[in-house]
């Protein structure tokens, strides 16, 4: 069996996660919401972090600045997006920002085509390259499936991942094979990194480069 086959053999025969075993997190009703409403568990998970990732920066990166004392790392494919949150959090030492130039963009970074496909893993990468390890990753913005593994990859025991849209986009379950959610909030999954995920180093590697260049 090559390998090919033998990852999509995993995925027809993975079965949709297991929402309904999961305990739900409610959802948020108020004014000022994050993720469309599905913002409780993160809520609840940030509270106390002194590392937080992040891929893909927004809202969530400006409400975790002035709601905590967690020093900031989070890399997006859109300068504009960059610019905008250093300014309003007034350029903080603790807000580290990256912007990774994967080409020209569309609405929410989306690489309009391949000319920065080089760039690809330097996103991925991100803050893991500089042994950063953040207690918590939340999982919002490009190249989503490489960057779940990427971090599962890094991470140490009891690191937690969110994985946001992971609910409703059955595309990104086949992580599942690695690694199986926790907890749920909407459309929300958590992760937490332990000991006995099933992490075989060459298979995740040849998983990751696999989905290096997956924009989604």
């Amino acid at each position: 069996m090559t390998q090919d086959h033998k990852t999509t053999s995993a995925q027809q025969q993975m079965q949709p996660p297991a929402k309904a075993l999961l305990e739900p997190a409610p959802r948020s009703n108020g004014d000022n919401q994050l993720f469309d409403g599905d913002e409780t568990m993160f809520k609840q998970h940030v509270s106390g972090l002194k590392i937080y990732g992040e891929y893909g920066v927004g809202r969530s990166t400006e409400w975790l600045f002035r709601t905590t004392d967690a020093q900031i790392y989070s890399i997006d494919s859109d300068a504009r997006w960059v610019k905008s949150v250093q300014q309003n959090c007034q350029y903080s030492d603790r807000l580290h920002l990256q912007y990774c130039d994967v080409g020209p963009v569309g609405d929410w970074g989306w690489p309009l085509d391949d000319a920065g496909r080089d760039n690809y893993a330097r996103y991925t990468n991100a803050w893991w390259r500089d042994g950063i390890n953040p207690d918590l990753v939340l999982i919002d913005g490009r190249f989503r499936v490489c960057c779940f593994l990427t971090s599962l990859k890094y991470a140490k025991t009891g690191t937690k991942i969110i994985f946001d849209d992971y609910f409703n986009r059955p595309e990104y379950h086949l992580v599942e094979e690695f690694l199986k959610p926790s907890e749920a909030c909407g459309r929300q999954a958590l992760f937490v990194q332990t000991n006995g995920a099933d992490q075989t180093g060459a298979e995740l590697d040849r998983v990751i480069d696999h989905f290096q260049f997956v924009k989604e």
